[in-house]
């Protein structure tokens, strides 16, 4: 082979190796980079699964919130005459009143009586006479209660 066309071939398979080498080099650059964008793809994803599982907690709690704002106050106080209050059983079910304590201890009720079973029907009335005109009257009435057939105490607190 003539050396003239071997320095020719030899220079060609030369830039075709460095043309070569440098698309190698832009296709590891740019693998480089696609891994860096899946990368930040893939946190972005994580990122906004969280987003979205702490949005159906939020979600969860304004929908329980909600439906215990909903939901009718087991008692009410309601002023009857002069002294004379009562608290009102609000709900469908039989309820039962296991105690009611005055706050600060040591204060008095002027007079409250429990039906004898402590049950109360739905409307029912627990009637209780009350003074501010005392200087041991109460601050707050506590009436402990549960449902019928449950024996979790809940409580019931009326400011005076």
């Amino acid at each position: 082979m003539d050396p003239a066309a071997a320095l020719v071939l030899n220079v060609v398979l030369a830039v075709t190796s460095v043309v070569g080498a440098g698309v190698a080099i832009w296709q590891a650059l740019d693998a480089r980079h696609s891994k860096r964008d899946a990368e930040a793809a893939v946190s972005a994803a994580q990122r906004a699964a969280a987003a979205s599982e702490r949005q159906a907690v939020a979600a969860e709690k304004s929908v329980s919130l909600q439906e215990e704002q909903s939901k009718p106050k087991p008692w009410t106080a309601k002023h009857v005459s002069g002294d004379l209050y009562a608290f009102v059983n609000n709900l469908t079910e039989v309820l039962r009143v296991h105690r009611v304590e005055p706050f600060p201890e040591g204060s008095d009720i002027l007079r409250l009586r429990l039906s004898p079973d402590g049950l109360y029907q739905p409307g029912d009335r627990l009637e209780f006479m009350y003074s501010s005109k005392f200087s041991n009257a109460p601050h707050k009435l506590v009436l402990h209660w549960s449902y019928e057939h449950d024996e979790e105490q809940h409580q019931f607190i009326l400011p005076l």
